[in-house]
């Protein structure tokens, strides 16, 4: 999958999958099709929160905004969901939150994934998604605060690094913002496009 051979990935994964039945390396086989842009649902009759957060993914890819936050409450308010699978969803609703725009839903989803795990990957970009939500809304020191968090859970990201040069160019900082930007775009060549 990290050589760019996607097809590949998801057929020995899906071989897996089906060899020993778990439903995290099926999800995992789907995700490879959604990123080689082949994005399908997984059937799911037992719920299992990990294909629940593929489906979720796969609904927001093909712009079914509601579906996918249907999908990932189900998640956040399923029992048997692992609190990493939790903080997923918790994370996702903040960002679709964020961008229709609805602070308090946003805000309140983005404070759950925050507090569901100390010390994950998701800790960190749920910071940097609340910091850039503070950022949009001109709420400079509660943004601030977030990409310092953000910084401290997970160093050289360049989503928060990104964030922090928006954060530096709306307080007029152009420096400091294109000195975060050129980071950002150095860790993700992506970026700079």
């Amino acid at each position: 999958l990290y050589n760019g051979n996607s097809q590949t990935a998801e057929q020995l994964i899906q071989a897996q999958a089906n060899y020993q039945q778990i439903a995290e390396l099926s999800a995992l086989a789907g995700t490879a099709r959604l990123q080689a842009g082949n994005a399908q649902t997984i059937a799911n009759p037992k719920q299992e929160p990990a294909i629940t957060l593929h489906n979720a993914a796969v609904a927001l890819f093909n712009g079914e905004g509601e579906k996918a936050i249907t999908l990932y409450q189900e998640v956040s308010s399923n029992k048997t969901a692992s609190e990493l699978e939790k903080q997923q969803a918790f994370l996702q609703l903040g960002r679709i939150y964020t961008e229709l725009e609805h602070i308090d839903l946003a805000e309140l989803n983005l404070g759950k994934a925050i507090a569901t795990n100390s010390q994950t990957e998701y800790t960190a970009r749920a910071y940097a998604e609340r910091a850039t939500l503070h950022t949009l809304f001109n709420q400079f020191d509660s943004a601030q605060q977030d990409f310092t968090q953000a910084q401290q859970q997970q160093t050289n990201s360049a989503l928060t690094l990104t964030g922090q040069g928006v954060l530096a160019l709306k307080q007029g900082q152009l420096q400091q913002a294109l000195n975060y930007l050129l980071q950002a775009g150095v860790i993700e060549p992506k970026l700079a496009r």
